[in-house]
């Protein structure tokens, strides 16, 4: 019933991308947007310099994230059935 994400994201910390991307097709990527927020919030707590990428518009902003959590929310499903392209490896 659970998505793999957890052990996606473990594989990635051991650097074996190929095996995270067989418990999780989006692991790798949630992996590396977890990298860049640290990495962001480290340059601004060591040099007091931030890098914002700001999105003027709340609709295009929430979108984004609809986008996401929807693509992400029909993988989920697509697993949930073993859909053959969507099963977790062994």
């Amino acid at each position: 019933m659970f998505c793999g994400m957890t052990r996606s994201l473990e594989f990635c910390f051991k650097f074996d991308y190929n095996q995270a991307l067989q418990w999780h097709l989006f692991g790798p990527l949630f992996f590396a947007g977890y990298v860049l927020l640290l990495l962001k919030y480290l340059t601004g707590f060591i040099f007091s310099y931030t890098i914002d990428i700001k999105i003027t518009k709340p609709k295009t902003r929430n979108m984004f994230f609809y986008v996401i959590g929807g693509v992400v929310f029909i993988y989920w499903v697509l697993r949930l059935f073993n859909f053959t392209y969507c099963s977790f490896p062994g």
